[in-house]
């Protein structure tokens, strides 16, 4: 990422990323970049998720 894109992101808030969308400490939405793969509203049609941190 450029670091005007992460100053502006930083900016609004955002301290967790899935998907390319970034979330403020409420859950709400405060940034979405393009990505490529699995989007955010595909996951309603997958059976199982499994999501691993660390």
């Amino acid at each position: 990422m450029m670091e005007d894109e992460i100053v502006k992101i930083k900016q609004l808030g955002a301290v967790a990323e899935s998907f390319g969308y970034f979330f403020d400490k409420g859950g709400m939405v405060v940034y979405k970049l393009p990505r490529i793969g699995l989007q955010l509203s595909q996951l309603e049609s997958i059976p199982i998720i499994l999501a691993v941190a660390g």
